[in-house]
């Protein structure tokens, strides 16, 4: 799988393209997908988020598997934790949970992978999480299987995170993903931006056009270093070369995926035109009645910079 990303002239959504799209989500399970997990999982305790600094920066790090990673504190504790937006709720590795200590929560949640693969995770609570200068109390975080997240060498760990920052904190901040600079970068929005094209809910959303000028809704996973298609959006717009048994990493660990291969796709976004090559398929019905065309995976910024102004539903990649 590869990507070349070019600059371009602005891709502009107008608003008859994207009230389509919203009309789309709004009657799916998508919208609320993040809030009814959190219910789920903490059952009621009450949450508070405090903001010392609105803006900050943080070094990223690319661990072995290309996958970002920021630090964050957890109950005064340094912790390294995966970026990921593809993952509905953040989480941490079970081995670090009872290092912490971490008090059990009451509920539970079950959750899917790439694979398909479902399991019924259980929550921990945080005292606190620092995220820069954001803190968030009473956090409730799932508890990621050490068995399923077991990848060793030489006595060393090799996925190198503690836990998940997943898109239930990231979608309710603005932000940037600066692989040139290797920043995170928490930012006030204070630009005058055009048309929105960007669709929240439990995933990231983004209306993207085609090279025969129509659109389609694709995801955006930052944990992982591949983008993929749905069958039926790749046999609409790419072609077709083979099959494959490839290993992906998921949130239940590696699992076994059969995968068709196509020879490359152009997609535009933003300021940006995306030329896929070797693209893999993968599921994309991320929610019940909810099919996305594809979800794009971090190498569609590498060497630039994309930002996410959810206060905006906007996109931006430079």
């Amino acid at each position: 799988m590869a990507c070349k990303v070019k600059s371009k002239e602005a891709t502009r959504i107008d608003e008859e393209i994207y009230a389509h799209f919203a009309d789309i989500v709004e009657h799916r399970s998508f919208r609320d997908a993040i809030s009814n997990a959190a219910k789920q999982l903490s059952k009621g305790s009450i949450m508070e988020k405090r903001v010392y600094a609105s803006s900050f920066s943080l070094p990223m790090k690319r661990n072995v598997f290309g996958l970002y990673t920021i630090e964050v504190v957890l109950n005064h504790r340094r912790c390294r934790f995966l970026l990921d937006s593809g993952a509905q709720i953040s989480g941490i590795r079970a081995y670090k949970a009872k290092e912490l200590a971490l008090p059990k929560t009451d509920g539970s949640l079950t959750v899917g992978s790439i694979g398909g693969t479902k399991k019924e995770l259980f929550g921990c609570m945080v005292e606190s999480l620092h995220l820069g200068g954001i803190e968030y109390l009473q956090r409730a975080l799932v508890v990621l299987s050490d068995k399923d997240f077991a990848l060793r060498f030489a006595g060393m760990d090799m996925l190198g995170f503690d836990g998940i920052l997943g898109w239930d904190i990231l979608s309710q901040l603005d932000f940037e993903l600066d692989d040139i600079a290797k920043r995170f970068k928490v930012i006030d929005n204070h630009w005058k931006l055009p048309n929105p094209n960007m669709l929240l809910g439990g995933f990231p959303c983004l209306i993207m056009q085609y090279e025969d000028q129509s659109y389609g809704l694709f995801g955006f996973d930052s944990g992982s270093k591949h983008s993929w298609f749905g069958e039926a959006a790749m046999r609409k717009h790419c072609r077709l070369e083979a099959r494959q048994k490839v290993l992906g990493m998921g949130v239940h660990g590696l699992e076994k995926l059969d995968m068709s291969i196509a020879k490359s796709c152009r997609l535009y976004l933003d300021k940006a035109s995306l030329e896929l090559k070797h693209i893999m398929s993968g599921p994309v019905q991320i929610f019940p009645n909810f099919v996305f065309d594809g979800v794009l995976g971090n190498e569609i910024f590498a060497g630039r910079r994309i930002r996410f102004i959810n206060s905006r539903c906007m996109v931006l990649l430079a």
